[in-house]
């Protein structure tokens, strides 16, 4: 059943929005220009308004004449109507109940909402006016007085439309009747009953169905928008002196050009403090002629560089006529330019002798120097030290038309000289004379600070002469000691040639730089370049020096390279002078062997820091402003220029020889390659592969848990038959070991400071670069410098030096646990490939910071003791947080790892104190009492395994952080990194 379909009542639609009034066309201007005398003008203006038409007539002084302007737009449409609501739809009535006699009624239907009236369109913009600007010819001048920007006949705007109203709702339909229900009851007796039952029939009639709601009424139309008006239009008129009158749609229009500049003397540049010679034409560019009753000028504007006294008369130029080529004198000013040559403005303009208005304004960049200049400079070396020298060299080049020098016509003296000076720069003080020694091209000495002067008597046009001088120092320098070199030129001034003016300086810093010498007992290279500073060297020897340990100096300038390897003339290499030792680099922009500027890094050869960090157990600290280096191409496989592959059948093969021998793929580019085959049913997918590599990167790792191996693949998918697929290749290489600091980079904002050098973050980073036999050693030199009366409260600060150290040595000691561990079961790795290296060395050292070795008592009681103990406490908290239960279970890598230190430590314990009760009753007080003053610091909590292993790792943030993410596994084959190889996308 349904209900009714709707009522009669309809609703009312909403009413249409009204059209915008349309915008007024602009009434038509006359103007007229007129010369009353030659100081006096007219203006008339005629222009139509409401009401008949209006004159307005002005007379003015030619010098006192205002810029006029005219609105001549036409009116702007009006804005459309809204349009109203509709309104909203009437409800139907509801339905008659049911009742036993009848059935109910269906509800009435909702009548539709009413529709949105439209909305108005816009009025169409008035259309702009027709200006009409007359002149006799005689005074066509007089159009400059209107300012073309200033006259206004656009069109006018077209009105916006009107907004639609909305549509109303429909009514809602009415209720049905409600339903009837009743029952007719009657008593019944079985056959055979002597009762009777009541029996009752129920009956319904249903409800009536609710009416049908109306439809909402829709929203109305949208109107047009009004269109633009159309722009009016500039009449020129000018009455011709036989009465005619032409018009035309712009008035006349002066162009400058300038055809050539030549100097006075025929040198052929223009030169500072000297006369040249302008020749400039004109085109007119308008549709009427230039004036002829009027003189029309060009003259140039003075400004910093050129001057002029001479007017350029403009000759009568008709439509699109150029004019004869004119000239006038041009004096360029005296600017101090010492460079070959600069852009100078020079600027003209144009204005008639009765309207100073100007016009036609033009400006040109004219090239202004010198006819000589100095190039090719050259130094062989700006970095150098005693017994060395630089070869300066450069070439006078003479660029002009003539010749240069006292022997030539006409004569213009010319020289050059070579002359040191201190540098602003330095703080350290030097003597010149004393210092330096500055020799000519043939050995002769001279006084560096007076210097070499040398007359060109004759240097032909567009001809160079070569020079040549020797700088050397006469005593070694400290280094950081800089002087400058100032190369100048002199050349007799334009207009009186025998007097000589400079005209080009070129300076250029030396620096005085550390030979490198070998010294075996330096445990630490400093990498310079020419931009390092004599403060921040010193900064440097002084964080070593408070270290206990000494460095060495390498300037990549001074000895021309950064290669490792390269054997001296003593026949010892970098590699080998630092064998198990520290390198520090300042990783600034300075200039590389190709002469272009880059990061100090781009001096390395390809792997060379990889291989020397991983083969001579070199430790680099990277120290730099911003630009990391990215260590990709030195441990990817794909990145190597010349790998040598080692073939291997499969993955057995090469995990046997690599058990056997862990010194595979130990040469610098040594690459193992792995054909990978499945045997799989139909097509196999690459995501095979990936789980492939990450079966061998697990398998080589438990093999060898202290080196890293970085895995590539290169998925080529083939079927061969038989249910067997080739994959394609897995290729590995060796990379740094993962237990050993090997590099660590450190980002300062202003790394040449000294306050940027001397402070917790650097020592604390220098610290974490030393080996761990290192690292030992700058503990034993920091106790033995204690005062007695600050060893009690050493830890109550992690920014002290030996707080610092013991920070990095417990860092050290947990990266090593890390790695080790990251293979949960032994997986076929030996016990002794499990063992620590680290507490190894700390077994074999000898403190000399023992109060007494000969005594256990006194060494556990000596602030050497104390240390160890506290190194022996977080090595039992990184056991605990490292080993849960699950770990130590048998067979289980953590349980053999941490049985492996517990057994170190006690070995420790009876080498550095001695088998002693008094040990193991301090200690257990230690751990009772938690004394652990260290501990305490750095806020170690028990129920937070993750925060407390952070804390070891960075050192309790002191070390950088970016060094770990360097060492962390790099699994290229499951990331999407650019340098993986994928043949199959």
């Amino acid at each position: 059943m349904h209900g009714s379909q709707g009522n009669n009542i309809e609703a009312e639609n909403g009413t249409d929005g009204e059209n915008g009034t349309e915008g007024g066309n602009a009434s038509s201007i006359s103007i007229e220009l007129k010369s009353i005398s030659q100081n006096k003008i007219s203006i008339i203006g005629n222009a139509q308004k409401q009401g008949g038409r209006i004159e307005v007539k002005r007379e003015f002084d030619v010098g006192r004449v205002p810029e006029f302007e005219i609105n001549a737009r036409g009116g702007h449409g009006g804005k459309g109507g809204n349009g109203g609501k509709g309104g909203a739809g009437h409800s139907g009535k509801s339905g008659t109940d049911a009742t036993q006699e009848k059935y109910a009624t269906f509800g009435e239907g909702g009548s539709d909402g009413g529709n949105g009236g439209a909305g108005g369109s816009g009025g169409n913009g008035g259309s702009g006016s027709v200006v009409t600007i007359s002149v006799d010819e005689k005074d066509v001048d007089l159009l400059l007085l209107l300012n073309r920007e200033k006259i206004n006949i656009e069109g006018g705007n077209g009105g916006g439309v009107g907004t639609p109203g909305k549509g109303s709702y429909g009514g809602l339909g009415g209720k049905g009747g409600a339903k009837f229900r009743w029952a007719d009851s009657h008593w019944n007796r079985p056959l055979l009953s002597k009762k009777s039952h009541l029996t009752q029939t129920w009956h319904e009639h249903p409800a009536g169905s609710c009416g049908v709601s109306g439809k909402d009424g829709s929203e109305g139309n949208v109107g047009m928008e009004g269109k633009k008006g159309e722009d009016g239009r500039i009449i020129f008129r000018v009455k011709e002196e036989n009465g005619e009158c032409r018009d035309y749609s712009s008035p006349f229009q002066l162009n400058v050009e300038v055809e050539k500049i030549e100097d006075d003397n025929g040198y052929g540049i223009i030169e500072p403090d000297s006369f040249a010679k302008l020749w400039i034409s004109h085109t007119n560019n308008g549709e009427m002629s230039s004036p002829k009753h009027q003189k029309v000028n060009t003259m140039v504007k003075e400004n910093e560089w050129f001057s002029s006294s001479d007017v350029v008369q403009v000759e009568t130029l008709s439509c699109g006529q150029k004019g004869s080529s004119s000239s006038f004198s041009l004096f360029v000013k005296d600017k101090s330019i010492r460079s070959p040559d600069v852009e100078a403005s020079l600027e003209l303009f144009t204005k008639t002798e009765r309207i100073h208005h100007k016009f036609g304004e033009f400006e040109k960049k004219i090239p202004v120097g010198h006819p000589a200049k100095i190039s090719s400079l050259n130094f062989s070396n700006t970095t150098f030290s005693y017994g060395e020298e630089s070869i300066i060299s450069f070439d006078v080049e003479n660029l002009s038309q003539l010749g240069l020098g006292s022997n030539q016509n006409p004569s213009r003296i010319l020289s050059v000289s070579i002359q040191l000076k201190s540098s602003g720069d330095t703080k350290i003080p030097l003597e010149i004379d004393r210092d330096f020694a500055l020799e000519d091209e043939s050995g002769k000495e001279f006084v560096p600070s007076s210097g070499i002067s040398v007359e060109i008597p004759s240097l032909s046009s567009k001809s160079t002469q070569s020079f040549k001088a020797k700088l050397k120092f006469k005593r070694q320098l400290p280094y950081g000691s800089q002087a400058e070199v100032h190369i100048s030129l002199f050349l007799g001034h334009p207009q009186r040639m025998n007097e000589s003016r400079l005209i080009q300086v070129e300076k250029t810093n030396i620096n005085a730089s550390d030979t490198y010498a070998y010294n075996q007992d330096d445990n630490i290279l400093l990498v310079t370049n020419e931009n390092s500073q004599f403060e921040e060297i010193e900064s440097w020897k002084e964080l070593i020096s408070s270290l206990g340990m000494k460095m060495s100096t390498w300037n990549i300038p001074n000895n021309g390279h950064f290669d490792f390897n390269r054997k001296r003339s003593d026949g010892r290499s970098l590699a080998e002078d630092f064998r198990g030792k520290t390198v520090v680099i300042l990783n600034n922009g300075c200039k590389i062997s190709d002469g272009s500027i880059a990061r100090t890094t781009s001096w390395w050869k390809e792997r060379e820091l990889v291989s020397n960090a991983r083969d001579n157990q070199i430790s680099f600290l990277i120290f730099g402003e911003e630009t990391r280096y990215e260590l990709s191409s030195e441990i990817v496989p794909q990145f190597h220029s010349d790998p040598q592959y080692i073939q291997f059948k499969d993955e057995d093969e090469f995990l046997k020889r690599l058990e056997k021998d862990s010194s595979l793929l130990s040469n610098g580019r040594s690459v193992a390659k792995i054909p990978i085959q499945v045997r799989a049913l139909g097509e196999v997918w690459k995501g095979t592969m990936v789980e492939k590599c990450s079966e061998i990167r697990d398998k080589v790792k438990a093999l060898h848990p202290h080196h890293r191996y970085v895995l590539a693949y290169n998925f080529l998918y083939a079927d061969e038959g038989f249910l067997k697929s080739s994959l394609g290749d897995v290729i590995i290489v060796r990379s740094l070991d993962d237990t050993v600091s090997g590099i660590v980079q450190l980002n300062k904002e202003d790394m040449h400071s000294k306050s940027s050098i001397l402070n917790n973050i650097t020592r604390a980073n220098l610290v974490k670069s030393l080996n761990f036999h290192q690292k030992l050693e700058v503990l034993d030199f920091q106790i033995k410098k204690l005062d007695g009366s600050v060893v009690d409260s050493y830890l109550l600060n992690l920014d002290a030096p030996v707080s610092s150290t013991l920070l990095a040595i417990l860092s050290d000691l947990y990266d090593e646990q890390y790695h080790l561990r990251s293979s949960t079961w032994n997986e076929g790795a030996e016990r002794e490939s499990l063992q620590s290296r680290h507490l190894e060395v700390l077994k074999k050292f000898s403190f000399s910071s023992f109060k007494d070795p000969r005594e256990s008592k006194n060494r556990l009681e000596s602030f050497a003791g104390d240390l160890l103990i506290e190194i022996g406490y977080h090595l039992r908290v990184m056991n605990d947080k490292f080993t849960p239960f699950s770990e130590s279970l048998p067979g289980k890598r953590g349980g053999t790892i941490t049985k492996n230190i517990e057994n170190d430590w006690e070995e420790i314990v009876e080498i550095q104190f001695g088998k002693s009760s008094e040990f193991f009753t301090f200690i257990k007080k230690r751990f009772s009492t938690k004394e652990s003053l260290l501990k305490d610091l750095l806020h170690l909590k028990a129920d937070d395994v993750q925060q407390t292993l952070q804390i070891y790792r960075e050192g309790a943030g002191l070390i950088s952080t970016t060094r770990n993410s360097l060492l962390e596994p790099c699994n290229l084959f499951d990331t999407d990194l650019s340098f993986r190889s994928d043949n199959s996308q």
